[in-house]
């Protein structure tokens, strides 16, 4: 019970400091996928944010890719995952996460480390 109450606290201390993410945009080469980390990148996020965020998107070949802290909230709503929409000839991937600078994998890779960290959890609530 005693481990239950750490995790706890320290996913909320996670809320208090917010998240770090990367953060870059189409104008920065650095960007692009595959993505290779960049401590020029890292950025420290306000306090509401508690997610980072990746989109990437392509309309008649052109590629672009945004990452970023999500301090509009959209996240919230999403939860941690993946979401692709098609609309008018544009298809974009938005890849929400909860960990610092997680917005840095690939969605394989993100939803790989989403599911290891859920049974990890699991496995902690039934040896409790």
């Amino acid at each position: 019970m005693k481990l239950l109450a750490v995790v706890i606290c320290l996913s909320w201390i996670g809320s208090i400091w917010g998240r770090a993410c990367y953060e870059c945009d189409q104008t920065d080469a650095a960007c692009s996928d595959p993505f290779k980390e960049d401590n020029s990148l890292k950025n420290n996020c306000s306090n509401t944010a508690t997610y980072c965020i990746k989109t990437a998107g392509e309309f008649q070949g052109i590629k672009a890719v945004t990452r970023a802290c999500d301090d509009a909230g959209t996240c919230a709503q999403q939860g941690s995952g993946c979401l692709t929409v098609d609309f008018g000839g544009i298809t974009a991937t938005q890849c929400c996460c909860n960990t610092d600078y997680c917005n840095g994998a690939g969605p394989v890779r993100l939803m790989s480390a989403l599911a290891t960290a859920s049974m990890g959890f699991a496995a902690m609530l039934i040896a409790m």
